[in-house]
C-alpha cells in the first residue's frame, strides 16, 4: 500500500480478487480503488472483468501489476 503514495497519478494497482476477502485488508484496498482481477473461467469473472477494462478506459487509469504466484511444473 506504500506504493499507491509514490504512484503518478490516475494511477492504480492491479490485486486477485480473492485478497478482497482478506479481513480488513481487502476492504483497505477496495476503498482505495484497487483493480480487483479475477482469472477464473466463469461468465461471472468474463462480466467482472469487462467492468474492469470499461473502467480502466473511462478513467484513463495507469495500471500497476505485479506478477507474482506460482508457476506449473514442466519437464525439463
Amino acid at each position: 500500500m506504500l506504493v499507491t503514495a509514490v504512484m503518478p497519478d490516475r494511477s492504480v494497482a492491479a490485486i486477485k480478487r480473492s485478497v478482497l476477502f482478506y479481513p480488513m485488508v481487502g476492504s483497505t484496498l477496495y476503498l482505495m480503488g484497487f483493480l480487483l482481477l479475477d482469472r477464473r473461467l466463469t461468465p461471472a469473472a468474463k462480466r467482472y472483468m469487462e467492468r474492469t477494462a470499461a473502467r480502466m478506459k473511462r478513467e484513463r487509469l495507469n495500471v500497476f501489476i505485479s506478477p507474482e504466484g506460482s508457476r506449473a511444473k514442466t519437464p525439463e
